[in-house]
């Protein structure tokens, strides 16, 4: 049976695994962790667009609870207008829309 003819799952699992986390016997929340590495991939890329004079908007779907460290994510690069909606059918995320502001 291949790994497509396997019964849906609830459960999601990462394609790089978290070894540092508390699941894995590591020291760090699995939370914690996930959101960390999460705002950072984001932090990265708001990083180099700026420093390329990149796109007017870039959209990502994220965990609610990180939205107002995005803010200031977003702010820092010259990203200062922040759009996030939050599903009603899907509630445990959020799609957030940095744009650079008329001024840039």
């Amino acid at each position: 049976m291949s790994e497509l003819d396997q019964p849906e799952s609830d459960r999601h699992e990462c394609v790089l695994p978290f070894i540092v986390c508390r699941s894995a016997n590591g020291p760090y929340e699995d939370d914690s962790f996930t959101a960390g590495f999460s705002c950072g991939a984001i932090d990265a890329e708001l990083a180099a667009l700026a420093a390329v004079g990149g796109v007017q908007s870039r959209t990502y779907s994220v965990l609610p609870e990180v939205l107002p460290q995005l803010d200031l994510i977003g702010m820092r690069h010259r990203y200062p207008i922040m759009e996030a909606v939050v599903p009603e059918e899907h509630p445990d995320w959020a799609f957030v829309t940095f744009r650079r502001s008329d001024d840039d």
